[in-house]
């Protein structure tokens, strides 16, 4: 099974940083657990990026953090998308776009799906989102518009910027740390990042995305000279603290707004626990780190 091969990986990686038994680390906790968490099924497959947005099962997580997650910001990535398909729908020249809103007209609201294919835009209400007595009324007051009347459209759904950009971050997080394993994950220039993952409505690290269009699609930049690591999926670059530098570090490049030019070296976003780093023993004497056992 997937969990059980993902589980003997983050157990190697543990074991080339001299931790000698069979554990597995949440990276987002920073929780060990046994094999037995597995049967219990604690420790659970995250996507990355979440399920929703197509991701890839490539780490452990403790059944905690994931469900923290999952219910405080992973789906408002699959809201952004939606959201930013509605928005080429509603504005002219934006593209082809689809969503669903609410339409009012002298008081009367009723929940409609707009379809926009080039200069072509479709409303559709349904019965089963609307009340048939509350259509009819709102056909019937557009039926008589003339030149200049208006209905507003509102984006029907609840959607949060911030809580979209923390869900990327950790998915970038999790990415790397599949990527180059618990020397990068457990590091305490990381401490910041992993207590906003766990608690998302305080500001312990703010999220950076930065414009990036040279650098290709699902890959990691690791810049050590610089000490950051950037991660793309699709379009947006995500920028995270790489091991080594200093909490400062990272603080710096946010001020001066990551103007300088990043270069390193390039890698693939990862299709399984790699944990590169770990088996380098680069980091072996940086890292000491005795990861708490859960009872």
């Amino acid at each position: 099974m997937k969990r059980d091969k993902l589980f003997a990986q983050a157990s190697a990686a543990l074991n080339a940083l001299g931790i000698n038994e069979e554990l597995c680390v949440c990276p987002l906790c920073c929780t060990a657990y046994g094999k037995d968490a597995l049967e219990a099924r604690i420790l659970t497959l995250e996507h990355v990026p979440p399920k929703s947005v197509n991701g890839r099962e490539i780490v452990l997580t403790c059944r905690n953090c994931n469900n923290y997650a999952g219910s405080k910001y992973d789906h408002y990535l699959k809201l952004r998308e939606d959201f930013e398909s509605a928005r080429r729908a509603i504005l002219p020249g934006a593209g082809d776009g689809a969503g669903r809103f609410v339409l009012e007209a002298a008081g009367i609201k009723v929940n409609a799906h707009l379809v926009s294919e080039g200069n072509k835009k479709l409303f559709t209400m349904s019965p089963r989102h609307n009340h048939w007595k509350v259509m009819s009324a709102f056909q019937e007051h557009i039926s008589k518009f003339g030149p200049g009347d208006q209905f507003n459209v509102t984006f029907s759904q609840r959607y949060s910027n911030r809580k979209a950009r923390i869900a990327d971050m950790k998915s970038a997080f999790l990415a790397v740390t599949a990527k180059f394993g618990f020397s990068f994950a457990l590091n305490d220039e990381l401490k910041s990042v992993r207590a906003q993952l766990l608690d998302v409505e305080r500001n312990h690290f703010e999220p950076v995305t930065v414009a990036c269009r040279e650098m290709p699609r699902n890959k990691i930049l690791l810049d050590e000279r610089q000490g950051l690591v950037f991660i793309r999926f699709d379009r947006h670059v995500h920028v995270l603290p790489w091991v080594n530098h200093g909490s400062d570090n990272f603080e710096g490049h946010r001020a001066r707004q990551f103007r300088s030019t990043a270069s390193g070296k390039l890698f693939e976003l990862p299709k399984s626990f790699e944990a590169g780093l770990d088996h380098s023993g680069m980091l072996k004497d940086y890292l000491r780190f005795t990861p708490p056992i859960d009872q």
